[in-house]
């Protein structure tokens, strides 16, 4: 084969595996996800082996004399742009050599073809996966609105918990008709979308997908998790758990993440046990999925939960009793900052 078409070939060879690299382990480390992991293998594995007729190419290799050795990276904000941009490299490498090879194996640049469009598949799941991802990051302090404790209309009260601080806001409304459930919905999503948080309906998918929230929260005996997923695609469903055993199925059908409780006596789970932080250390252990505390945490057990290692803690009274919903939601984000203050200057 011609040299100079060698040349790019190697060059644009190894321009994937180093794009798909990159990606897989991000999908390995960030994501943690083993799925997408072992499909990124899978993909840079099916293009080794189209490309292994070409195996004395790297001696056309001539690296010093290569142009593009003295380009400047350009920094990365975030993983998002992180990994679109390797995949960005990894699908124009495999266009290049689709094209080039077309000209000597027309057959090797037709399987090339079709391993570039699995890659646009593959890319579209792992930025989706990404995207919530760094969503679940903002869970830290997880409200759920409360308008008989708040003694405020939703849409109030959403608007002073981003005044407050708080990132990760869920709507829970048992009493109101859909059509009320649907406009205060809309009118959250126009104010999480101005704090850039995060919002989920409780229970509706219905509601979650005509408002365009960001997800929703599921119990064990509402929407089926694995039928929301068909209607809700790519967006954020969590779901409630009482015990180790639901949380683990929970996590089995597909859940992205858990909330456990309750950990203490709460009066909207009279009815219910208090699990302990023993069992919310333990959950936090066996799932792998993010993990959320709930139930009967308040300002003085707050940081005791935070020390079970548990990615979330939702509240709802300390947060909103009395009205005082932005000053609550600054207090529970200050005790969550000196607690992570703490906790990095315990570790070095």
């Amino acid at each position: 084969m011609d040299e100079k078409i060698l040349r790019i070939v190697d060059v644009n060879f190894n321009r994937t595996k180093e794009g798909l690299r990159v990606i897989e382990e991000v999908c390995r480390f960030v994501l943690e996800d083993l799925t997408l992991t072992n499909r990124v293998r899978s993909l840079k594995r099916e293009i080794i082996t189209t490309l292994s007729i070409f195996n004395t190419s790297f001696l056309k290799r001539e690296s010093e004399k290569d142009l593009g050795k003295n380009f400047l990276p350009t920094p990365y904000p975030d993983f998002q742009k992180l990994v679109k941009a390797n995949f960005s490299r990894t699908e124009e490498s495999l266009r290049v050599l689709e094209e080039v090879l077309r000209l000597k194996n027309p057959k090797v640049s037709s399987n090339l073809m079709q391993i570039r469009f699995q890659c646009y598949s593959l890319e579209k799941d792992v930025l989706t996966s990404l995207l919530k991802w760094e969503k679940l990051k903002l869970m830290e302090i997880y409200m759920i609105i409360d308008e008989e404790t708040a003694k405020k209309d939703a849409v109030q009260v959403a608007r002073e918990a981003m005044k407050g601080g708080v990132k990760f806001l869920q709507l829970r409304d048992k009493k109101s008709s859909l059509f009320e459930f649907i406009e205060k919905g809309k009118k959250i999503r126009e104010i999480t979308y101005e704090s850039n948080a995060i919002f989920i309906i409780n229970d509706r998918v219905d509601v979650a997908l005509c408002v365009d929230a960001d997800g929703v929260h599921l119990g064990k005996k509402d929407f089926p998790i694995k039928e929301a997923r068909k209607i809700l695609s790519g967006k954020i469903i969590g779901a409630s758990a009482h015990s180790l055993e639901e949380a683990q199925e929970m996590e089995e059908e597909g859940a992205d993440y858990i909330s456990l409780g309750p950990i203490f006596e709460t009066p909207f789970k009279p009815e219910l046990k208090p699990l302990g932080l023993g069992v919310l250390k333990e959950a936090k252990r066996i799932l792998k999925v993010p993990l959320v505390a709930i139930g009967g945490i308040n300002f003085k057990n707050l940081v005791d939960v935070l020390k079970t290692g548990v990615d979330g803690v939702a509240m709802i009274r300390n947060l909103q009793e009395k009205g005082e919903i932005r000053e609550n939601c600054k207090k529970a984000i200050e005790i969550l900052k000196k607690f992570k203050k703490l906790q990095g200057a315990s570790s070095t």
